[in-house]
């Protein structure tokens, strides 16, 4: 490789542009964490139940003229409950099976969904996928679209909001419980199946939202819905795994990056896209070589990262 070809260019609208579709993807790596620490089970069917949601808003707005923000409200609303359905019936039967078992499932899962996407109705009208507003601002250079907009609206909501159940409510913190130390949370009264019913839905929430908020940054059309699942859920896994499968934050920083580096590789080398995608395999396997050394028999039992860490109790004095 030349030395012109490793010279990248980097612009503040490619960076911007890359971020934003790179908060989007750490978000969902929030929900693919949640199910992991709820069920130690790493749900493959993520993705495309949040395109299953996405292809499902098209469908209300165009060929049914719905308001956008009525049709995304129901939308998100059919992802929670599509993820309670799969935890009900799927990961509820095979409670007690090996977590391969719940692998394979949740492959399977992930074909039902992109079944019922191609059932669906055809869409009437091809073009841009809907958003609720089109306006573009130029701020300092930088074009800001109408999907960046909500992004940065919705996004950090969505985190606070997600922050203020899992710490502040009673069911937030039983699902902690319950994650950390089951046996624990049983003995303590609290229904380790109920929480990860909660987990399920909500993760199936964020999964639909996410794909919806991240549809129109990744140029998909009203009829090219069908790919986002699987695009993004690579993306998703490698954020989830640099966060170790534990922290929420790191998770979505990584998920910036991985969105920036993205970006700035795909404008500077449009002409091979398998190169993002190598690239993406040696981050995974580099991340899970260093994570390998030095892992503590306690790592599992460490708190969520939107939790904050408890001082530890002093020793007994007498």
């Amino acid at each position: 490789m030349t030395p012109a070809a490793l010279a990248f260019d980097v612009s503040a609208q490619v960076a911007f542009s890359g971020a934003m579709r790179g908060l989007v993807l750490g978000v969902l790596a929030v929900a693919v964490i949640l199910i992991y620490r709820s069920s130690r089970v790493i749900n493959f069917a993520i993705g495309e139940l949040g395109a299953l949601g996405a292809a499902l808003l098209v469908r209300l707005v165009v060929n049914w003229n719905w308001n956008w923000y009525l049709a995304f409200a129901v939308t998100v609303v059919v992802g929670a409950l599509l993820g309670a359905v799969l935890e009900l019936g799927v990961v509820r039967r095979l409670f007690r099976a090996p977590r391969v078992v719940l692998f394979v499932a949740t492959l399977g899962a992930a074909q039902l969904f992109l079944f019922l996407q191609f059932v669906l109705p055809d869409v009437d009208e091809y073009g841009a996928y809907p958003t609720p507003f089109d306006t573009t601002w130029d701020v300092g250079g930088v074009i800001v679209r109408s999907e960046h907009v909500l992004a940065l609206v919705v996004i950090p909501l969505v985190v606070a909001a997600l922050a203020w159940f899992l710490n502040r409510t009673r069911h937030g913190l039983a699902v902690q419980a319950s994650a950390d130390n089951p046996d624990a949370a049983r003995l303590a009264g609290i229904s380790v199946k109920a929480m990860s019913t909660v987990v399920w839905t909500l993760a199936g929430a964020l999964a639909t939202l996410t794909i919806v908020l991240a549809a129109p940054m990744s140029n998909a059309t009203t009829a090219a819905t069908i790919g986002l699942g699987p695009g993004l859920l690579l993306r998703t896994l490698t954020a989830a795994l640099i966060a170790r499968m534990r922290s929420f934050r790191i998770a979505i920083v990584a998920g910036v990056g991985i969105g920036v580096f993205e970006a700035v590789l795909f404008v500077n080398h449009p002409e091979d896209p398998g190169l993002l995608d190598a690239a993406l395999l040696v981050i995974v396997l580099v991340t899970v070589l260093i994570q390998s050394f030095g892992r503590s028999p306690s790592a599992e039992r460490e708190p969520w990262s939107f939790a904050p860490r408890g001082r530890p109790v002093p020793p007994c004095v007498d």
